[in-house]
């Protein structure tokens, strides 16, 4: 998932062990699960200017990642914060959080729903200068809410019932940002 406000990594490009996984990655965009093998693996987003041996000519590296991948594990991994340069186009984030440009992993990710019948889902906080905000479905249905505060990821979620779904964000008390989930 790429989340990074960074101004110059609208594009990127994810190299894997020095092999191009994935190119031109828009901002706030995602890529399917990619297969990686375990173990120790290196992990390098640059701007989309690299080219397909990875060569940085002209290319700015936002960041490399040394990690280390369990078998038989599901990884979600999102591009988050912004480089050192932009830093003080921010306001820092008011929680303390550190807004570097950062790889945020989730481990034992859902590639499917647990139940057929189910969609589940879970939520990012990739807003760097944001604060910790409320996450409930409106109406308080089904009494589901969750705070979250920038570079954490929600548990996933399952809903119940076949409906359309509001999902509020707030912040001290009061809906700043609304977001529809049709029935599925």
């Amino acid at each position: 998932i790429h989340n990074s406000p960074e101004p110059a990594a609208f594009f990127v490009d994810v190299y894997v062990d020095g092999t191009l996984a994935v190119d031109n990655l828009r901002f706030r965009k995602a890529t399917p699960y990619l297969d990686v093998a375990a173990g120790s693996t290196e992990v390098v987003v640059m701007s989309s200017d690299s080219n397909e041996e990875g060569n940085v000519e002209g290319a700015t590296t936002f960041g490399t990642f040394d990690l280390d991948l369990e078998a038989g594990v599901n990884y979600q991994a999102a591009a988050s914060g912004v480089a050192q340069a932009v830093q003080p186009a921010y306001s820092g984030n008011p929680d303390g959080r550190d807004i570097s440009f950062a790889l945020q992993i989730k481990e034992s990710a859902q590639t499917t729903s647990p139940r057929i019948t189910r969609v589940s889902a879970n939520a990012f906080h990739g807003a760097p200068d944001a604060p910790t905000v409320s996450l409930s479905l409106r109406d308080n249905y089904e009494g589901r809410s969750a705070s979250i505060t920038y570079g954490d990821v929600t548990r996933y979620y399952s809903p119940s019932a076949r409906r359309d779904y509001i999902i509020d964000v707030s912040f001290d008390g009061e809906v700043i940002a609304a977001f529809f989930a049709p029935a599925f």
